[in-house]
C-alpha cells in the first residue's frame, strides 16, 4: 500500500475499525482528535497489565516475540506486524497459562459499557468465570 493523504486516512478510519498503534498520536498527526480505532497499545495493556512495552512498532514486535518475523524491515511491514500482533494478543486470551487472566472478564465487561472498541472481540474469547474473581491489581 502506498502513501495516502491525511484526509483519505481519516476517511478510511471513519468507515471501518482500523488496527493502529497509539491512536492518540495518530489522531494528533492527522489533525483529527476524534479518531478512534483498535489501538494495539490498549489491547497490550489489557492482556499484559503493568508490563512495559516501548510504544513503537519495533517495541511491539520485541514485547510479543515477533522480532524474527518483523525486526527492522521498516514501515512497509507495519500493517502485517499489526495484524500478527493483534492475533497473538487475542490468542493469549484463550491460553490456559495466561498469567493475567483473573479479573479479565469483569474488566472487559466494564470496558464494554464504556464502548471500548476491543471489548466485544475480547468477550467473544473469554468465558464467563464461574465465581467472582479479584479485580485487576487487587
Amino acid at each position: 500500500m502506498g502513501s495516502v493523504s491525511k484526509g483519505e486516512a481519516v476517511s478510511r478510519a471513519a468507515e471501518t475499525p482500523v488496527i493502529m498503534l497509539n491512536t492518540p498520536l495518530v489522531a494528533q498527526r492527522l489533525g483529527y482528535p476524534d479518531l478512534s480505532g483498535l489501538d494495539l497499545l490498549e489491547l497490550f495493556a489489557f492482556v499484559h497489565p503493568a508490563r512495559f512495552m516501548v510504544p513503537t512498532p519495533k517495541g511491539l514486535a520485541e514485547a510479543l516475540g515477533l522480532n524474527s518475523d518483523f525486526g527492522n524491515r521498516g514501515e512497509s511491514e507495519c500493517p502485517r506486524l499489526y495484524l500478527a500482533a493483534a492475533q497473538k494478543l487475542l490468542s493469549t486470551l484463550t491460553d490456559p497459562h495466561w498469567a493475567e487472566r483473573e479479573g479479565a472478564w469483569h474488566g472487559a465487561q466494564a470496558l464494554m459499557r464504556l464502548r471500548w472498541p476491543w471489548s466485544n472481540t475480547i468477550l467473544d474469547r473469554l468465558p464467563k468465570p464461574e465465581r467472582s474473581e479479584k479485580w485487576l491489581f487487587t
